[in-house]
């Protein structure tokens, strides 16, 4: 896995095979109307029983909810204004202050939760590392095969980043030092 920077504050894994980083992968993803649509045709029954919507009114709110984190993403010019747009990832996360596991999703909708997730690592220093996205269709992550997925993914990077000794963007940018 590699690591690209996105602004200041945002980094974003490149996992190994892939193309493309995490950020990018995620918004590409999340425009794709023919991708969404077969992936809200194959979760229709949680679209129409949990959330109460239908597939092109799930089409249009993701449209909405990726173009709202894009913005909150790339515009965040500052620690403090990620530090609003992430959460930890459950309870205990909140306890660990070293590689907090974090998600972020658009709190503004009202109609219903967005399904829209982003993870990330957070560093010392108020630094945020993407790791994946998804569109979460169940409560438990491990209830799902693709949040399960993710939820592997940030474990996977957090082990990495700490079996190189990576806890801050000093540490992260003295590792690509030494690897380019």
């Amino acid at each position: 896995m590699t690591f690209d920077q996105i602004h200041d504050h945002l980094w974003a894994v490149r996992w190994d095979g892939e193309d493309d980083n995490e950020v990018n992968r995620l918004f590409e993803q999340w425009h794709d109307v023919s991708y969404l649509r077969g992936f809200f045709k194959k979760n229709s029954e949680v679209i129409y029983g949990y959330f109460r919507t239908n597939i092109k009114s799930a089409i249009e709110d993701t449209i909405e909810d990726a173009e709202y984190l894009e913005t909150q993403l790339l515009d965040s010019v500052s620690d403090e204004s990620l530090d609003a747009l992430f959460a930890p990832l459950g309870p205990a996360d909140s306890k660990v202050f070293c590689l907090q596991r974090n998600k972020a999703r658009n709190e503004t909708r009202t109609d219903h939760h967005s399904w829209l997730r982003i993870y990330a690592l957070k560093l010392d220093g108020g630094h945020y590392l993407i790791t994946g996205g998804t569109i979460k269709m169940a409560k438990k992550m491990q209830d799902n095969p693709e949040t399960d997925r993710e939820l592997h993914k940030l474990n996977e990077c957090r082990n990495y980043l700490k079996s190189l000794g990576i806890k801050d963007i000093e540490s992260l940018n003295d590792y690509l030092i030494e690897e380019n």
